[in-house]
């Protein structure tokens, strides 16, 4: 009986030596790619917490106040901003 054990975990261990791919024992693995903020989660719990319209739309904003706070003018030693738009 002990010798089959012995066939049995070194054919065991010369199949997960040959196999190309990781073994994966659950959803540890998986991505979840977001479309409206062209992210990719790990975890399912954030991805449904982050990919959602509010998040997306607020993603926006701050991207918007972003961008004018890069192509600001300055003026002497005084800071202008020359537009900043609110989405509503």
């Amino acid at each position: 009986m002990s010798f089959i054990r012995y066939v049995f975990c070194a054919f065991m261990v010369a199949l997960a030596a040959c196999s190309d791919e990781p073994i994966r024992t659950g959803p540890f693995h998986e991505v979840y790619h977001c479309d409206l903020i062209g992210y990719d989660f790990t975890n399912r719990a954030d991805y449904d917490h982050f990919c959602t319209e509010d998040v997306a739309e607020s993603r926006r904003k701050s991207d918007s106040i972003r961008k004018n706070i890069v192509n600001e003018t300055y003026i002497e030693k005084d800071c202008k901003i020359d537009e900043i738009r609110f989405f509503e």
